[in-house]
């Protein structure tokens, strides 16, 4: 493929309506968007195009055109007066596939006559192989056509699917009625609207539905359903009504276990209804027998379980028919205005399928900032989090090509290894795990989507596989790496020794103290006077922070604490810009300072395949998995690096709340340092501190952690102060709340439930301070949003602690009023058990760059 054809392509429009066109010279080799060492393959694309991507490229008089002919179709028995329709405007562009490649295609400004459009409302809909690239603005016609024919040609469901049957109904009399005039016709229309789909030549042998799992609340699973099998249900439905099957316990009792296998099938697992569902084993049945099924009990469960598989069907053929994204809500259902629409599994209401819209995180930016409609199952009791918590999306790369195409891919020829994929908006990139992310599967990847093209060159690849891997979309950290970056390891060493900054490891100056003291006593009595003196020697003992136990016990056995390095998070500081953020210890055992360290005492570490190998082994963290997969060398190797590494650790001075400095672990080809920072240049280095409870282990890296929550410029390059020996820089952090403790306003609803959710977090006004005991205060300066789990973070600045005395005061009054020990604060969390819903994201700016790092994050 040349270069031209692939800077030609994105000098087209590929981000949603509204957001910023990419021109030519952003997408050049040099910027490391497409160079000679890649090879672009094609994955697929949508059975039929994307929806928005046509709708944002075409005119404006002709999507108002068909929204009024929707309206007509939809609440109107009478046709309007034909209106004439408008020639002209403006054309934009789509990329279509042809034979030689992908070119940009204008629009045709053929418009049909629009008095024969309303005759043709209800014929059949027929989209031809190449009908979305060559006539687009036909297509879309089609398409809004097609749409509202399968909308349509259902029932339209009542408010009566939030309740359970009322027990008439669950009679056999009463559920063979009810299947009979409410069930069946839907069951009709589910079908008819397959066969539409297909006989349009809109979907193949499959549909696809979004399903949370159960298992990972944060993840969307994007799952094919087959369509024979769908016909095979709708078939084996309509035979049990029409046969009168009601009446039998043998044959209800098996079609139960059917519906409900089927609910299980796609990914719907209500508890309720797990009792009736067949084993996965040996194909025997569930832990309850038939004889210990009443017949009433069973035909109250059939009738919940036809009518939550009944109706998923159909909602599932009206979502897929706008690729998950079209609000058919105010059409489709009765009460168009609410958020979440339950079908009870049961009598009592005790489970539910839900259907509802939800955000997904870093995706949102492809798909225009649009929610999708997602399946999930809920118990009673529970509150589905619809506004709050972004979603990842577990998918592979032919179903995000199905239902959000085309997706091509690119492979690099130099690494043999790494890949990236393209869709029409932007770029889908490997991605870095954090403590907030979910846990990966096995043969799963973690990706982030992007467009901004410093993302896209410098983020990790993806595996190279015959079998396309799996994808969990949605990594977006606060702080992005980049690689890109041209500072050197000699310009940091010369940076640090200009400062005076450098010290050798292990070397400290004295530390004076009091060892004793003297005591002198006197007393006097009427007409004599006796004194005393006495000496009281005091030794005062070095104590045993957190950060000397952890790294005791990984130095003597390493290979029994592998916990520890997982659980626990050191401090990952950039030699670019002084940016920090907090990350887990077995991360930073394989960053470069690291690395270097070892370059004297573990040569092996230089083998980039050793490396590669010591890290495929200590991943899963297991013991065990790690003495099967080593000899016994590589055993004594491994070893040894972990006590050189973590020993290291012991090594630095300790980082005390309020001292004039901190001291950071660096080392280079020259040898090992302990890097001593001012604390005046980072405010926010006064919340670390070496405690019982607290630990920080700083480590310089030679990377360039930039502050782009909006995929802003680049921030040492457009503002030369901004290095680490300079004043302003950003750490990266999260706060753990104690309920105990006082907190702000917007956060005072965590005192009571415990979870702290994106409206807290947003709510909490400039102004107000978290108190962190010794450590500070952090002040908030301003709330911005990021893809976060909460979706929002704070952006505070360090204060210094009020005085003592009236702190005390402060505290004494609140333990009057609210029965509380005094001095609760909270903290900042460093380990993995502390709860995510419990912490606060935050962002801490620094000194006098406080305004102009601030006025970065709100740009969004």
């Amino acid at each position: 493929m040349e270069q031209r054809w692939y800077r030609e392509i994105r000098s087209r429009s590929l981000s949603p309506r509204g957001s910023r066109r990419y021109h030519e010279d952003d997408f050049d080799a040099e910027s490391g968007w497409r160079t000679d060492d890649e090879d672009w393959s094609y994955v697929g694309q949508r059975q039929q195009p994307s929806l928005p991507d046509l709708r944002a490229s075409l005119d404006e008089h002709v999507r108002h055109r068909w929204r009024k002919y929707q309206h007509h179709h939809y609440h109107s028995s009478h046709r309007p007066e034909p209106q004439p329709a408008r020639r002209n405007g403006n054309h934009g562009h789509i990329l279509g596939e042809t034979e030689n490649g992908i070119h940009p295609l204008h629009h045709s400004t053929h418009v049909p006559p629009v008095g024969n459009e309303y005759a043709t409302w209800t014929d059949p809909v027929i989209f031809g192989p190449n009908d979305a690239v060559n006539h687009p603005r036909e297509w879309l016609e089609k398409l809004e056509k097609l749409e509202a024919q399968v909308i349509k040609s259902g029932v339209t469901p009542s408010s009566v699917l939030h309740h359970p049957l009322p027990a008439i109904v669950q009679s056999p009399t009463g559920a063979q009625d009810y299947m009979r005039h409410h069930l069946k016709p839907v069951l009709l229309g589910v079908g008819s609207k397959i066969s539409k789909l297909q006989r349009s030549h809109f979907c193949g042998r499959t549909i696809n539905i979004l399903v949370l799992e159960q298992n990972r609340p944060q993840v969307a699973r994007l799952l094919d359903l087959s369509v024979s099998a769908i016909r095979t249900v709708i078939s084996s439905a309509l035979g049990f009504i029409e046969r009168l099957d009601i009446f039998d316990l043998t044959r209800s009792t098996d079609f139960l276990r059917d519906c409900v296998d089927f609910l299980a099938w796609m990914g719907l697992r209500p508890r309720v209804l797990q009792e009736y569902q067949h084993d996965k084993g040996d194909g025997a049945y569930s832990r309850f027998s038939k004889r210990h099924w009443q017949y009433e009990t069973v035909v109250s469960a059939l009738l919940h379980a036809l009518r939550a598989v009944t109706y998923t069907l159909d909602i599932a053929a009206v979502s897929f028919v706008g690729a998950h994204l079209e609000p058919f809500n105010q059409v489709y259902f009765a009460h168009p205005h609410e958020t979440v629409y339950k079908i009870p599994c049961d009598a009592h209401a005790t489970s539910f399928v839900c259907i509802h819209r939800r955000a997904f995180d870093c995706l949102a930016g492809m798909l225009g900032d649009t929610p999708a409609w997602v399946f999930e199952t809920h118990e009673r009791g529970q509150i589905p989090d619809v506004h709050h918590q972004k979603l990842y999306l577990h998918t592979s790369p032919e179903q995000l090509a199905n239902i959000w195409g085309p997706v091509w891919r690119s492979e690099d020829r130099s690494s043999h290894g790494s890949s990236k994929y393209m869709l029409s908006r932007g770029f889908i990139v490997g991605g870095h795990s954090s403590p907030s992310s979910p846990a990966a599967l096995s043969g799963e990847y973690l990706c982030h989507w992007t467009n901004n093209p410093r993302t896209v060159a410098g983020s990790p690849g993806l595996p190279r596989y015959n079998n396309m891997p799996s994808l969990l979309i949605g990594s977006h950290p606060a702080l992005e790496d980049n690689r890109s970056c041209p500072t050197t390891m000699s310009e940091v060493r010369s940076m640090f020794r200009h400062h005076d900054w450098l010290q050798y490891l292990g070397a400290h100056a004295s530390i004076w103290y009091l060892d004793s003291a003297s005591v002198a006593v006197t007393a006097s009595l009427p007409g004599q006077s006796l004194s005393s003196s006495a000496s009281l020697i005091a030794k005062r003992r070095r104590g045993v922070t957190a950060r000397d136990l952890i790294c005791a016990s990984l130095v003597a056995q390493p290979f029994h604490h592998l916990n520890l390095l997982a659980g626990l998070y050191g401090i990952q500081i950039s030699g670019c810009t002084g940016n920090a953020r907090r990350t887990p210890l077995f991360d930073m055992l394989f960053t470069r300072t690291m690395r270097e360290l070892a370059r004297t005492h573990c040569p092996w570490t230089h083998d980039h395949k050793r490396w590669e190998h010591f890290r495929h082994v200590l991943e899963p963290l297991d013991e065990t998995k790690m003495y099967r997969a080593c000899t016994a060398r590589q055993r004594l190797e491994y070893d040894r690096f972990l006590k050189l590494a973590i020993g290291t650790f012991k090594d630095l001075p300790r980082v005390h709340a309020g001292a004039e400095c901190y001291h950071a672990l660096y080392a280079c080809t020259e040898g090992e340092y302990c890097v001593r920072i001012p604390t005046e240049h980072h405010k926010w280095t006064g919340l670390l501190a070496d405690e019982l409870t607290t630990m920080a282990c700083p480590v310089v890296e030679l990377c360039c952690l930039e502050c782009q929550p909006g995929g802003l410029t680049c921030q040492h390059e457009s503002h030369h102060q901004h290095r680490l020996g300079a004043p302003g820089s950003v750490y990266e952090t999260a706060v753990w709340l104690n309920a105990a403790a006082v907190l702000p306003r917007g956060l005072k609803p965590f005192g009571r439930t415990g979870v702290v959710t994106g409206d807290m977090v947003r709510s909490v006004p400039v102004g107000e301070t978290l108190d962190m005991g010794e450590h500070g205060r952090l002040r908030v300066l301003a709330h911005v949003r990021v893809a976060e789990p909460h979706g929002y973070v704070l952006v505070v600045e360090r204060k210094k602690s009020a005085p003592r005395w009236p702190r005390k005061v402060k505290y004494f009054f609140q333990k009057v009023n609210r029965q509380i020990a005094l001095e609760l604060y909270h903290a900042e969390r460093i380990h993995l058990e502390e709860r995510l819903g419990q912490c606060v994201y935050v962002l801490v700016v620094s000194d006098r760059w406080d305004r102009e790092i601030l006025k970065w994050l709100k740009a969004l």
